[in-house]
């Protein structure tokens, strides 16, 4: 692992002289990686309500539709009998890493599933996730779930994959050794540092590794950390830069 001494000289010049400021914006914001999610929902259902007002072609299009139902419900039940097995392949896989029943496994299932319900991500997605969850080790069901779905969220809010918020999310609890309870406050505070600095969520997944062990060793807080982060990607530094 390779060190930008001057970068990291920086950084800590920006803890010194502008932390205060960085973490002041940060807790200004507080809207949450959840509300933003809904806020999209919302916007969607608007945009689709405007648009089915608006659009005349709508009328005009049913019997078009009409005629394709038959070919769209083919592809579609395709499409869900693919998606269908690509979940049950991961809950398999996660079986191998964890102890369980058969029940225990299909209880697990059905709770995915039900994330699925909360935020806008396919179960497949999620099972995926929650093997590299396993992988990360973190312990014990409910917590796992918890991270994983703290994760989606973030992946959905920040405009990054699910697989980089798993990452970016566990490799932060590891690091920092917050319990998986903290799983949502972690969340936020990584959402506020895309929000609040010209960074994406797989941008900061690619690094954040590099930075958080010596973020640790020399006592920055976490919030800290992604409060510099925020505020050297603003000033113009790629967040590799900034977080190496």
């Amino acid at each position: 692992m390779s060190i930008n001494v001057g970068t990291l000289h920086y950084t800590v010049e920006v803890l010194s002289s502008g932390a205060k400021k960085a973490i002041a914006e940060f807790a200004k914001s507080t809207q949450t990686a959840e509300e933003r999610i809904n806020q999209l929902d919302v916007k969607s259902k608007l945009s689709f309500g405007n648009l089915a007002k608006n659009s005349q072609s709508v009328v005009k299009g049913v019997s078009l539709i009409t005629a394709a139902v038959g070919a769209v419900g083919t592809a579609l039940q395709t499409v869900a009998i693919k998606q269908g097995a690509d979940f049950q392949q991961r809950i398999s896989d996660i079986s191998i890493l964890m102890n369980g029943t058969q029940k225990d496994f299909k209880d697990l299932g059905d709770q995915i599933l039900g994330i699925t319900d909360r935020v806008p991500v396919e179960g497949s997605v999620l099972s995926t996730s929650l093997y590299d969850v396993v992988s990360a080790g973190i312990q014990g069901t409910n917590n796992q779930l918890q991270v994983l779905e703290e994760s989606s969220k973030l992946g959905i809010a920040g405009l990054g994959s699910t697989a980089s918020a798993v990452d970016l999310m566990t490799s932060a609890l590891n690091a920092f050794q917050f319990e998986a309870d903290k799983s949502g406050e972690v969340s936020n505070i990584l959402f506020k540092t895309v929000k609040g600095g010209k960074t994406t969520i797989d941008q900061l997944a690619q690094s954040f590794g590099q930075v958080a062990p010596i973020a640790k060793a020399t006592k920055v807080r976490f919030d800290e950390l992604q409060a510099a982060t925020a505020a050297l990607t603003t000033s113009g530094l790629q967040t590799s830069v900034a977080q190496t």
